[in-house]
């Protein structure tokens, strides 16, 4: 048999910003126990498992474990321990510490550089503890604060009033892409003066400046399935062709691609905020950086995803 050719990222024809309905988590990190609302999230297969104690003797099927370091945790706080049955499973467990303070609550952090969801009991209560005003921002577009679910975005913390075994967390490309556009529109704006920094995060209330946020971010939320659908590893040019498209470059039908093209820039910049972030996109340092997050959720999402 010949060789297969190799599964590229295809650019579609159009894209359109959508509603967040039915996100896809995809990758499974830690068991759930059964949840009584009747529309839980989505179930998915754990292949990894919270353990409260760090003495626990792993079964023979694992391959390795992670303990969350105390000193990672909040003052009376002990880390979890998770035990996992592929190893390379540990690089992706090594950027969220998992902390319990008696069995019943659990705090985590993300330290990695994209986005997680949280799935929880519906009547379980959360609380965020640190956020960047970035992410804030991002989560007042993508989250929808349905009960049971939270959108974990980096460096953010949370606290749910719920035992580790009742905790799911699953990362998710396409919030993932949607937090790189989300960047990269809050980038630019900001490279405008403050008062454009100030209506690009703000939180409540729409203006044309903080429209252009909103619509680069699902844009980019829309385009993101994509990229669970690569086979191939994704080389720089096809992280570069994803971000164009996320972002739509010269297409009229997409929502980014409007809001960008019709703010009115101030005196002494150049360049369009549309025109501007596809620059922004180009710098050498800037796409390294989307192209080496893109590949680390495209290969988590399949090292997990198909156990």
């Amino acid at each position: 048999m010949g060789a297969q050719p190799r599964q590229r990222y295809r650019r579609p024809g159009l894209v359109c910003a959508v509603g967040l309905v039915g996100l896809l988590g995809l990758v499974g990190l830690v068991g759930c126990s059964a949840d009584p609302d009747p529309s839980p999230p989505p179930t998915y297969t754990p292949t990894t498992t919270f353990t409260p104690s760090p003495t626990a003797t792993p079964s023979p099927s694992t391959l390795g474990t992670h303990q969350t370091p105390d000193a990672s945790c909040p003052s009376g706080w002990n880390g979890l321990e998770v035990s996992v049955d592929v190893a390379d499973e540990l690089e992706y467990l090594d950027t969220i510490p998992a902390c319990t303070s008696d069995g019943t609550r659990v705090w985590l952090r993300n330290n990695s550089d994209v986005v997680w969801t949280i799935s929880f009991p519906t009547n379980a209560a959360s609380q965020r503890t640190s956020a960047e005003p970035v992410a804030e921002s991002y989560r007042s577009i993508v989250d929808g604060n349905a009960p049971g679910y939270a959108v974990f975005a980096p460096q953010d913390q949370i606290v749910v009033d719920a035992p580790p075994t009742a905790v799911s967390l699953k990362l998710n490309t396409q919030l993932s892409v949607a937090w790189e556009t989300h960047k990269i529109a809050v980038e630019e704006l900001t490279s405008w003066g403050q008062a454009y920094a100030v209506e690009a995060l703000r939180v409540k209330g729409t203006t044309t400046t903080r429209s252009v946020v909103t619509q680069c971010t699902l844009s980019g939320y829309d385009i993101g399935s994509t990229v669970a659908k690569v086979q191939a590893p994704m080389d720089v040019a096809d992280v570069q062709g994803l971000m164009t498209d996320a972002l739509g470059v010269g297409v009229a039908g997409n929502t980014c691609w409007q809001a960008s093209r019709s703010l009115g820039r101030p005196a002494g910049v150049a360049d369009d905020v549309a025109t501007g972030m596809t620059r922004y996109l180009e710098k050498p340092a800037v796409l390294e950086g989307v192209h080496t997050r893109m590949v680390w959720v495209q290969r988590g999402a399949k090292l997990l995803n198909l156990l």
